[in-house]
């Protein structure tokens, strides 16, 4: 099982939650960038980012961006 906040407080931040948040939706980088960072699978990262109800952008890139809790584009 990945400890998120752990591999947050490595990286420099509070937790999880605001590391996803910052790397992802702030600074448009992808699933696959992240889990090379963090040493793991895009797809773990994007379930991370579903369970955070963190806005998932749309295939294509970061201009085309999804609010995660009503599945709207923004």
């Amino acid at each position: 099982m990945i400890n998120w906040d752990q591999l947050a407080t490595q990286n420099g931040f509070a937790s999880s939650k605001q590391m996803l948040s910052k790397w992802y939706f702030d600074e448009a980088k992808s699933a696959s960038w992240i889990a090379a960072q963090l040493g793991l699978s895009p797809p773990s990262v994007l379930k991370e980012i579903e369970k955070r109800k963190i806005p998932k952008r749309k295939r294509g890139g970061a201009n085309n961006i999804k609010d995660f809790s009503t599945g709207k584009e923004m």
